[in-house]
């Protein structure tokens, strides 16, 4: 329960008029104000269920879409004043925020909790006015529920509907999530349980809640991630101006202070992130919504304005009924689905920094805007609370002020120097990572090789020179000397460039990009190896253990199949003998049968490849006949 509304309890000592005035305020299911206030004419012996078609058409048309009935009213337990100055309102926004409505057929709810008393339909007004209700304040919160769209009746199946439709185009499918972003519940609301889980189900945001929701990595679609995690690990001396040390002991001071409320938590912190940020976090709504994050820094781009920075606040963890994380990434893809933005997303990803804080603690994490948005976290919550006794702690803190002020600046030339008439090609199916060239070579995408949730981020690219077909993955380690060795003894494809080799180790997304031939073929699937390709699989094992490396995953997905050829394809693990050791992230739940001691963290054995390739031998005749033979 949300804390008393202040001001003296009403008393019942006045003298009721037949007719009076009441002073309305609706919000949706998330607290937040629809609109302004408007003032709504009653009679003492009207019943609620009146007052709810009053109110219909007194906001119309924003109303039209329900019922009256669906409108829940709700009487001020004690006086609240309206508010005569901005401050007074955004203060009594704010407690309208943190009232927790219970259903409106609890006793909680009839009876009156102390906050406020639902007005029953059935009942009339003189149930719940006994006197003239004071002018100038709040009197009725009108809530507004979510209403879902329903989908409409599909027509009688048509001859012509069942030629194949093609598929949609990477543009149609965002233009298709932007428009739902704008019919969905505002971000206060849609961050709550149950809304969230519903959300998710139905039109999911890709920020990793669950588990199976979530998009490629967000720096292979700009590089301003990359550069701020790579300003983030350097080991270089940060350097700050001079205001940057005294700014950031404030603003530290300002987050372990103890505040009643969130809005003066959100005024006095951003006070100083303005000053280490070299920005202004302020406060703008999406166009014709009620939709407005606690802060946001702007640049003006194209006609309009671009979001680099979107901040939700709440005042500490658990305060409020959501993750501000999770509020942050809907607020993301509200702003940026706004039709009036589709300039933006016609030409560009819509890279932003999200700040989600919660009391001492900040995340910091990502958005781009695909298919689907995507927000990803680019660090963990951070204390910025008060700990005199470790400078670390305080430099680290600075680094981290310094890189998102110059990712900050990243943003502000990016979008100062986009142009509109250099679209997206929005004719493709997919969007595609930024890089487009290695060493003297570029190329173009053409299509993915595989779909990111499994895993693996492999594409199909020509290159712009040659022609050549190339294959471009990107992976968080890879065997480049392995590769090359198979490759030279044709069991491999030709290997072009690998970034775990490179004099300066470029990251994209926390990947290192790999380029090989395109080599035409398939998996093997559950077609056994024949004799002969069997042999290959056989003679590539046998000289990567030569040179003491072990490849680690010999399983069908990470063979190629061409006619009678056979080559291996990912390299990903591969290392040396009794020496490295199998990732972290080893499926040992997905029903893969490893060989015993493979195993996370544990190390790798040449006998693990060769059992591996016992199981890709192809069975005989004899065998089938009699399997004891096997």
């Amino acid at each position: 329960m949300g804390p008393p509304l202040p001001r003296e309890a009403i008393t019942q000592s006045d003298v009721m008029s037949s007719s009076f005035t009441l002073l309305c305020l609706a919000v949706d299911d998330g607290n937040v104000p629809i609109g302004g206030f408007f003032h709504v004419k009653v009679y003492s012996g009207q019943l609620v269920s009146g007052l709810q078609e009053d109110i219909k058409v007194k906001k119309a048309p924003e109303l039209d879409h329900l019922a009256a009935d669906r409108l829940i009213l709700w009487k001020l337990s004690t006086r609240q004043s309206a508010g005569d100055t901005e401050a007074e309102l955004e203060n009594l926004y704010r407690l309208i925020e943190g009232i927790e409505f219970h259903s409106p057929r609890t006793n909680e709810a009839l009876q009156g909790d102390g906050v406020v008393q639902v007005l029953h339909p059935p009942n009339r007004i003189n149930k719940y006015w006994t006197y003239d209700p004071y002018e100038g304040d709040l009197h009725v919160i009108v809530q507004v529920p979510y209403v879902e769209e329903r989908p409409r009746k599909k027509p009688r199946l048509q001859i012509e509907d069942l030629s194949p439709t093609p598929p949609l185009t990477f543009g149609e499918i965002q233009d298709i999530d932007a428009q739902k972003a704008i019919a969905h519940p505002t971000p206060s609301s849609g961050a709550k349980m149950p809304f969230f889980i519903q959300e998710q189900k139905n039109r999911p945001l890709l920020n990793g809640r669950p588990i199976n929701q979530f998009g490629p990595p967000i720096g292979l679609f700009h590089p301003v991630f990359n550069s701020f995690q790579a300003d983030m690990e350097s080991k270089e001396p940060v350097r700050v101006d001079r205001q940057a040390p005294s700014n950031l002991r404030k603003l530290l001071a300002s987050c372990a202070d103890l505040y009643t409320l969130e809005l003066p938590r959100v005024k006095t912190i951003n006070i100083y992130l303005n000053a280490l940020l070299g920005a202004s976090l302020t406060s703008v709504s999406v166009p014709n919504t009620s939709t407005c994050a606690d802060g946001v820094i702007i640049h003006t781009s194209c006609n309009s304005y671009a979001y680099l920075v979107i901040e939700e606040v709440k005042n500490e963890i658990g305060t409020g009924n959501a993750d501000p994380y999770t509020q942050a990434s809907l607020s993301y893809r509200r702003y940026w689905g706004e039709p009036s933005w589709d300039i933006f997303r016609r030409c560009s990803y819509c890279p932003s920094i999200i700040l989600a804080i919660a009391g001492p603690w900040m995340c910091v994490a990502g958005g781009i805007y695909l298919d689907k948005a995507i927000v990803q976290p680019l660090t963990e919550y951070i204390w910025l609370g008060g700990d005199a006794f470790k400078e670390s702690r305080f430099d680290f803190t600075l680094r981290l002020f310094a890189a998102l002020k110059s990712a900050i600046s990243t943003l502000q030339d990016y979008y100062g120097n986009l142009n509109p008439s250099n679209e997206i090609p929005r004719h493709l199916l997919h969007a595609f990572p930024f890089v487009t060239s290695y060493g003297t070579q570029s190329f173009e995408y053409l299509m993915p090789l595989v779909d990111y949730h499994r895993g693996k981020l492999v594409y199909k690219a020509q290159l712009h020179e040659s022609g050549q077909l190339i294959v471009v993955k990107f992976v968080s380690t890879y065997n480049a000397e392995a590769h090359r060795l198979l490759a030279n003894n044709q069991l491999a494809p030709a290997l072009h460039y690998a970034g775990t080799e490179a004099m300066e180790a470029i990251q994209y997304g926390e990947h290192y990009m790999v380029v090989m031939d395109f080599v035409d073929g398939s998996e093997p699937n559950e077609v056994p190896l024949s004799n002969e390709q069997f042999g290959q699989v056989d003679r590539a094992v046998q000289l990567l253990h030569q040179q003491n490396f072990v490849f680690g995953d010999l399983r069908t997905p990470n063979l190629l199949i061409s006619g009678e050829k056979v080559m291996l394809i990912d390299f990903d693990w591969c290392g040396t003998a009794d020496e490295s050791l199998y990732p972290s992230t080893l499926n040992t739940d997905s029903g893969i049968q490893w060989p015993d001691g493979v195993w996370p963290g544990e190390v790798m054995r040449k006998e693990d490849d060769v059992t591996m390739l016992e199981r890709l031998r192809p069975v005989t005749h004899a065998e089938e006949a009699d399997p004891g033979l096997a």
